[in-house]
């Protein structure tokens, strides 16, 4: 029983209610790969556009915060791996923006107004007696 006993959002114990660093490290590196799929996207469009190259400081910028996303993903570093691959997504949203091309992250709003409740998704845990 002592996989259960873990630090994690998962374990079977009530021992912990906080992420532990295997759950941070799993987060993270999902939204690296989250703002690299985005990056490529915008890189895609910005290289099309014919006015691309006025924003060649923003993508000479991104892909060096790019290659060091990839270093420290490497290392086993996931928190700055995915600062670095934030950064480079946030610095071309701004070609794009300068471009007059849509970011994927602006293309996603909440659905929900502020004040409405939130929708609920999936099925309540169901026990034996109910």
């Amino acid at each position: 029983w002592s996989g259960d006993e873990s630090d994690t959002i998962m374990h079977y114990m009530d021992l912990s209610d906080r992420f532990g660093q295997f759950d941070q490290d799993n987060m993270y590196r999902i939204e690296m790969a989250g703002y690299l799929m985005w990056s490529n996207s915008l890189l895609n469009q910005i290289a099309a556009d014919p006015d691309a190259n006025s924003v060649k400081a923003y993508v000479s910028q991104a892909q060096k915060d790019g290659n060091r996303a990839l270093i420290r993903f490497n290392q086993w570093n996931f928190l700055e791996a995915v600062t670095y691959a934030r950064h480079a997504y946030e610095q071309l949203s701004l070609a794009a923006i300068q471009l007059g091309i849509p970011t994927p992250s602006s293309q996603y709003q909440p659905a929900v107004a502020p004040g409405l409740p939130a929708p609920h998704e999936g099925d309540p845990i169901r026990f034996p007696d109910n």
